[in-house]
């Protein structure tokens, strides 16, 4: 899940993968909440999950914006 994050990161904001260490922080890299919105929809398109653009709201790293997709991922495929 972590590599279709950092590509779909990649293709909305033309971050580099070198640049999505953990600890990177959101605001710095330039990623806004549009940006999140954008990449999480790419992430339903391709994996069928559903994120609601309330699960970033107090998401500030890279790290923690990978950890809501991959719960999210893990919640529904638990539930299937």
């Amino acid at each position: 899940m972590r590599s279709d994050v950092v590509r779909a990161v990649e293709e909305v904001c033309g971050i580099g993968a070198a640049d999505l260490v953990d600890d990177a922080d959101l605001e710095t890299l330039g990623i806004d909440s549009l940006d999140l919105i954008e990449i999480g929809m790419i992430l339903e398109e391709q994996h069928g999950i559903a994120l609601a653009s309330e699960q970033f709201e107090s998401v500030t790293t890279f790290g923690e914006t990978v950890a809501v997709i991959e719960r999210q991922k893990a919640a529904q495929d638990a539930a299937s």
